[in-house]
């Protein structure tokens, strides 16, 4: 958490802290990738948590650290600070979205169908309200939490490789930002943030 707070950046930074990674530290130990062992390669998510003058050259530890346990290696779902390195091969496999928060006045002001969604979800009463980490880990929320997030995920279905698209929002609760949308006191939606 110390390492992720001094130098992640990538979007998908917060993410190593989920369940199911192994970690590899430099000898410094002040750099970390982390990452899942398939049985022939290990898939880094994301970049190196590292120094940004250091990023290319712990990525080239890593690896050859890998080389040595006869593994090889993947960096999966990195960005243009690694992606530019010249010894590394790249595949684009697709490009994530990105929101400003601090424009959404403005999204909410051109957009018509929005602003109609958002007095729909007012007139039908649905609430929204910001929730403390200490609410979230007890029941009744808790278990509500975890009823809506099942059954959102029965209608999406993850290939294997899903680790870096599990949701665990219990998880380092109090580093995370937490809404929850209500309708007479029920939960119809969450939204956890890093």
């Amino acid at each position: 958490l110390e390492l992720l707070r001094a130098y992640g950046w990538n979007t998908t930074s917060f993410q190593i802290l989920e369940r199911g990674f192994a970690y590899w530290f430099d000898a410094a130990g002040n750099s970390c990738v982390a990452y899942v062992d398939t049985g022939t390669a290990w898939v880094a998510a994301g970049a190196p948590i590292a120094p940004a003058e250091t990023i290319e050259a712990v990525a080239e530890q890593f690896v050859a650290e890998a080389a040595r346990k006869r593994r090889r290696v993947c960096f999966f779902a990195v960005e243009r600070r690694l992606v530019g390195a010249p010894w590394l091969r790249k595949m684009p496999i697709g490009e994530q979205p990105v929101w400003d928060p601090s424009s959404w006045g403005e999204i909410v002001q051109r957009e018509p169908r929005l602003r109609e969604q958002i007095r729909r979800a007012g007139a039908k009463g649905v609430v929204v309200r910001s929730v403390a980490a200490e609410e979230i880990e007890r029941a009744p929320l808790r278990a509500e939490f975890e009823e809506l997030i099942a059954n959102w995920l029965t209608t999406r279905k993850m290939a294997p490789m899903g680790f870096l698209v599990d949701v665990q929002p219990f998880d380092f609760a109090k580093e995370r930002r937490c809404f929850v949308a209500e309708q007479r006191g029920r939960v119809v939606g969450i939204l956890v943030a890093v």
